[in-house]
């Protein structure tokens, strides 16, 4: 058995090892549950385009301002996004890279089509819902 010794401790190698791919797995499981929100979904994919302020993300959502400050209230506490102030306003950033690359491998490049934009107009069936050109249809699945 191999052992290491950190701060005059033995600790053994295989447990550290099983801690840390565990800490990992823990920090992705968190970070696939606070993406399975819709709304901040949306927030987090605007914010890996530019930086936004909670009037921007109310106007792109079309949610009250409570409702946006709680949800990137929500992903600040997960370290997700920080925020900076400006005068009186407050601008919304990714924290680091790890959530851009894991919105670009799941919904596609920032700069590429959305497949979740396809997926939102087949939600709801027989209800009549503005898409994403502004024009009203009915809904088909």
């Amino acid at each position: 058995m191999l052992t290491w010794v950190a701060n005059g401790t033995n600790i053994c190698r295989e447990i550290y090892i099983l801690f840390i791919e565990y800490y990992d797995l823990r920090k992705t499981s968190d970070i696939f549950q606070l993406l399975s929100h819709p709304v901040r979904l949306q927030i987090l994919d605007e914010l890996r385009k530019r930086e936004a302020c909670v009037c921007h993300l109310q106007a792109l959502t079309g949610r009250p301002q409570a409702y946006i400050s709680q949800q990137l209230r929500i992903l600040r506490e997960a370290d997700l996004v920080v925020d900076e102030k400006e005068g009186q306003n407050v601008y919304y950033h990714l924290h680091d890279d790890l959530v851009k690359d894991v919105l670009d491998q799941t919904l596609g490049t920032a700069e590429g089509p959305h497949h979740y934009r396809i997926a939102i107009a087949r939600f709801v069936p027989g209800k009549k819902r503005k898409n994403f050109n502004g024009l009203y249809a009915e809904n088909h699945i």
